[in-house]
């Protein structure tokens, strides 16, 4: 009986670790799951920020981006094939105004001809700018439209003076530095026009064989005139 009694508290105490492993197992998967759902949560939240996203206005884009304590704002402007203006700033919602305010920096790149990054310098890291949304409505269509714009105000160069950045309507993440954002609009390809199906003709000739018989018309062939005797 005693030998019984032990071989049973042994098995049960060979059991005791396989039993923590299945229930750490399922607290690992119930935390990462709830981690999965909080991530999911925030990702929509910052998708819903009005300032979320790709902002264009012909070469300059403004491409922002929602963090747990603040904003991220990248803009990129092309002056030319080889020159490049980057601004970076770091920003935080303004209760009172609505806008978003900041500081950064700004960086000029050279490129090659291959769009190889040749030389970089930074014009000044003390910068400070304004992003304000609006709307604005375009008379020159019929309706009037009305569309989501962001205003910059540069306080150092006041570099986009007059400018309106409208939303992006496709947008596509891209990598810029060490992070993910939303960029630039793909366009749709056209599509190429449908070629016209030729239609081939058949020829009315009926084949002899399948012609009725009233409509076969027979040729009588003249009879050869007899050749006339020479005259004795």
């Amino acid at each position: 009986m005693k030998m019984f009694l032990c071989m049973v508290l042994v098995a049960l105490l060979a059991c005791l670790p396989m039993t923590a492993m299945a229930e750490g197992a399922v607290d690992g998967n119930a935390a990462d799951a709830q981690e999965n759902a909080e991530q999911g949560e925030a990702a929509e939240e910052a998708a819903a920020d009005p300032f979320a996203g790709a902002w264009l206005c012909d070469d300059a884009s403004i491409f922002i981006d929602v963090l747990e304590d603040g904003y991220s704002v990248y803009i990129m402007w092309d002056i030319s094939e080889s020159e490049e203006l980057i601004w970076e700033y770091t920003c935080s919602l303004d209760e009172e105004t609505g806008a978003l305010v900041g500081v950064g920096q700004k960086t000029k790149e050279i490129c090659d001809e291959e769009g190889e990054v040749v030389s970089t310098t930074v014009e000044y890291t003390e910068g400070s700018a304004t992003f304000t949304k609006g709307e604005y409505t375009d008379d020159s269509v019929t309706p009037a439209e009305t569309v989501d714009v962001i205003l910059w105000d540069d306080a150092v160069e006041n570099a986009a003076q007059g400018m309106m950045f409208k939303k992006g309507e496709e947008e596509e993440m891209v990598e810029y530095g060490d992070d993910e954002l939303i960029v630039e609009v793909e366009e749709e390809p056209e599509e190429a026009p449908e070629e016209a199906e030729e239609i081939e003709e058949e020829p009315d000739e009926t084949p002899y064989d399948e012609l009725d018989e009233e409509s076969v018309v027979e040729i009588e062939e003249e009879p050869e005139e007899a050749d006339e005797a020479p005259e004795g």
